[in-house]
This record gives structure tokens, sequence and C-alpha cells, in this order.
């Protein structure tokens, strides 16, 4: 049975999180490496709307992630290792981290071929002081 992304967020967003391991995506498996990290970017973004998202006047919902603390990442960490993922989440300070160019950093900017690493590839999210890099791993 193949869920739809919107399904599946509701699944394993929708309660604590589960053991390590508890949820097999089997569609991955027919997936390339870019196509599971842009998958897991959009997991993470759909999953983080469906804990900490607030609806703006525009019907849109928005995650303010300078608002998380150290639990909200534990916690997204924990619902990626029930589908087999790890969860990387590397924090920046704007302010002292002038010397790296994270546009560079983007999974856009790579080469990304079959036996390219998962976690090589990652997002950079930017907030007002802070840039998140986000990336991922398979749980093994």
């Amino acid at each position: 049975m193949e869920l739809e992304l919107e399904e599946l967020v509701n699944n394993i967003f929708n309660r604590q999180p589960q053991p390590k391991k508890s949820f097999q995506l089997q569609f991955i498996e027919n997936l390339s490496v870019k196509e599971v990290f842009e998958f897991l970017i959009t997991f993470f973004t759909e999953g983080a709307k469906y804990k900490y998202g607030t609806e703006n006047s525009d019907g849109k919902t928005t995650v303010d992630l300078s608002k998380w603390t150290q639990k909200e990442l534990k916690i997204m960490e924990e619902h990626f290792a029930s589908v087999f993922f790890k969860l990387n989440v590397e924090i920046y300070e704007t302010s002292k981290s002038k010397h790296i160019n994270f546009n560079l950093m983007s999974y856009r900017k790579q080469v990304i071929g079959k036996n390219t690493p998962l976690n090589t590839l990652k997002f950079p999210l930017y907030t007002q002081n802070t840039i998140y890099v986000i990336s991922f791993d398979y749980l093994v």
C-alpha cells in the first residue's frame, strides 16, 4: 500500500515518536540519492508544519525555527529515527559564520551521482540570526 505524503506525515507526526525503525518506507528503495534527500527535506518541512506550524492570515502554514529549542529538534530526530533515518541539524549564528559560504554547501550546487553518500547532501535554512543546515543519513 502506497501512502501519500500528507497521509504519511499525519501517521508519523500525529503521535509521540515511535521506537527506532518502526516504519519502513519501502518506496525509498526505488529512489535515487537526490530523490531520497528531496523527499526527506519535504518530509521534514511538512512534519515541522504539522507539529509546530502556525497558520498565517493568507492561510499558509509556516514554522519559525528560531523559536525551536533542543526539545523540538530531539522530537523531530526521534520521528525520523522511527522511519530508519538520522536527522542532522547543524546550527550556525550568522554573525559568527561569515566565512562559511552556505550557498555552496547546498545540495543543489553538488554533482550527485549514484555513489554520492546521502549524508553529504545538505540544505541550509536561513532565519534572521541563525542558519540551520539540514542533512540526513540512513539509520543502521
